[in-house]
């Protein structure tokens, strides 16, 4: 039975799927931060008026929330 597995394993096209499908790793890790992420002006366009709202809303509270926490 595992055989039968193999040998149908063999036949399908992505038989060297790491070596055709590598990705390349940047020197510095840190480069990879924040890419492919929302920008706020994607966001907009892509996001309903009450997701956005939200989320803006969500960033706001979070944002005004570190600024209390850091005064006191």
């Amino acid at each position: 039975m595992s055989t039968l597995r193999f040998k149908a394993l063999e036949t399908l096209p992505f038989k060297d799927f790491r070596r055709d499908n590598s990705v390349e790793v940047p020197v510095k890790l840190s480069e990879l931060f924040c890419q492919n992420v929302f920008s706020e002006e994607t966001m907009r366009e892509y996001l309903t008026k009450e997701a956005f709202q939200s989320i803006m809303d969500a960033v706001k509270k979070e944002l005004k929330s570190r600024d209390t926490s850091q005064t006191r």
